[in-house]
C-alpha cells in the first residue's frame, strides 16, 4: 500500500489575521517608532505613537518635526544632523515628550537604514527610559555639551 503524497503547498493565512497579529506585536512589544525620510518626512509608523506625535488643526503635513511635541522636535533635528554626518545611530536619553516635562520619559534613538542608492531613511524610536537600549546606538548625546558647541 502506497501512501498518497501530501499537498506541500503552504496554506495561505487570512490576511486579516496576519494584520491583527502584526498590530498586536507592534502595540505590545515594539517601542513607538517613526520611519522618516532624509528630510524628516513621515513614511510609516510602528507601535502606539499617540503619546509622541499629534496631528494639529490646520493643513496636514508629513513633516515629522511638525507632528512631534515642541520639546522633542529640535532634539530630533539634532539627532538627524548627527546621523547624516556620521551615518551611525545616535541617541538622547531621558526625554519627556509632554510640554510640562511630566509623564513617561524616553530614550530617543535615531538609526540610519542603509539603502543601495539614494538618501538613507532613518528609524526614530522612543524607547522607554530605564530599559536597555536595543542594538548599539552608541553613547547618549550630552545636550549641555552639544548646546555649547553649537553656540
Amino acid at each position: 500500500m502506497v501512501a498518497e503524497p501530501r499537498d506541500r503547498t503552504p496554506r495561505s493565512l487570512d490576511q486579516e489575521v496576519v494584520q491583527r497579529a502584526r498590530e498586536r506585536l507592534f502595540t505590545q512589544y515594539v517601542p513607538p517608532s517613526l520611519l522618516l525620510g532624509d528630510r524628516l518626512e513621515l513614511i510609516d509608523v510602528f507601535g502606539d505613537v499617540r503619546e509622541v506625535i499629534a496631528f494639529r488643526e490646520g493643513a496636514v503635513s508629513l513633516d515629522a518635526t511638525g507632528l512631534l511635541p515642541p520639546a522633542v522636535a529640535p532634539l530630533v533635528k539634532m539627532l538627524a544632523h548627527r546621523v547624516a554626518k556620521d551615518l551611525e545611530p545616535a541617541r538622547i536619553d531621558q526625554v519627556a515628550p509632554s510640554d510640562d516635562g511630566s509623564g513617561p520619559r524616553y530614550n530617543l534613538v535615531l538609526r540610519p537604514l542603509q539603502r543601495a542608492a539614494g538618501p538613507w531613511p532613518m528609524l526614530l524610536s522612543f524607547e522607554p527610559a530605564g530599559q536597555p537600549v536595543l542594538g548599539d546606538p552608541g553613547a547618549p548625546i550630552d545636550l549641555s555639551n552639544e548646546t555649547q558647541v553649537r553656540i
